[in-house]
């Protein structure tokens, strides 16, 4: 009987580890610009020596509704990585008294054949805009929110761990309690 419930135990701890893998591997897109200052309001930043601007949300949106904002770093590089295959809409949203100068909005697809995508890159001036929708959350410059599904399958690896080593110490204490009875 033990033995059956090890059998199935592996079977099982093998079925989450090759999960982990495929799930790991379904979500290792990544995209990565800069917010520059355009300090000449013309729309042209990139390339032009004009340095990068921190602290601007930048807001991603894939096609299933999922959000997450982002704040460009002390050199006004951000990236977004581990995340899934898809398309993805991302735009800067910078504060009162600045405005994009360049494209608002850049669209990226991201598929196991171009997982990266580089160079979404915001040019931002200084001038009136309507004020933003208030705080965004600061993430580190390249990180990601951990996925929840992610966690479970951690959750579950840990709880089969348990349970298996129970198993165990419980078999063998049962076996060695049968050969030396008291």
């Amino acid at each position: 009987m033990l033995r059956k419930v090890l059998v199935i135990f592996m079977v099982v701890l093998l079925l989450v580890v090759a999960t982990t893998i495929v799930y790991g591997q379904a979500a290792s897109g990544s995209i990565a610009g800069t917010v520059y200052h355009d300090q000449n309001a013309d729309g042209v930043c990139v390339g032009t020596g004009e340095p990068g601007l921190a602290g601007v949300p930048v807001d991603f949106v894939s096609d299933d509704g999922f959000t997450i904002s982002l704040q460009s770093g002390s050199d006004g590089t951000y990236g977004l990585v581990a995340v899934g295959f898809g398309r993805w809409r991302v735009s800067a949203r910078p504060g009162t008294g600045f405005t994009v100068t360049s494209q608002q909005t850049i669209e990226v697809i991201l598929s196991a054949e171009q997982p990266v995508a580089s160079g979404a890159d915001f040019c931002v001036a200084q001038g009136t805009v309507p004020s933003g929708g208030g705080g965004t959350p600061v993430l580190p410059e390249s990180g990601a929110a951990i996925s929840p599904t992610l966690v479970t399958v951690g959750v579950f690896g840990v709880l089969f761990l348990a349970l298996g080593s129970l198993l165990v110490y419980r078999g063998r204490r049962a076996i060695r309690s049968n050969r030396h009875p008291r």
